[in-house]
């Protein structure tokens, strides 16, 4: 009897494990990237934008200050586009296009 509610709370566990494991990965699967590559590029975007923060903050307190090139909104709307899952996805399909071609 004993066995029996062992073998259910290990059933339990390997259901709640995967539960966790899939909030960790269905997205990044979703985009066909790994974990770790979604992660990659999330904090590129991030520390992009964080830089960007700073540079328009200085320029807010002192607007003779111009931020450096890069961190204007236009540059941020066409890094962020270029890095938006749906082009990360579309570049790895032509990526693997160009690499089947030169195969045969």
């Amino acid at each position: 009897m004993a066995e029996i509610f062992e073998r259910r709370r290990q059933d339990r566990v390997v259901k709640l494990l995967k539960k966790i494991y899939n909030l960790f990965t269905d997205h990044p699967h979703s985009i066909d990237e790994s974990y770790m590559a979604h992660m990659v590029e999330a904090l590129l975007i991030a520390g992009r934008m964080y830089c960007c923060f700073v540079a328009q903050t200085v320029h807010a307190l002192f607007p003779f200050v111009h931020p450096p090139g890069g961190t204007d909104v236009a540059t941020m709307k066409t890094f962020c586009h270029n890095h938006s899952p749906e082009e990360r996805k579309r570049r790895k399909r032509i990526i693997v296009i160009k690499d089947s071609d030169t195969t045969y």
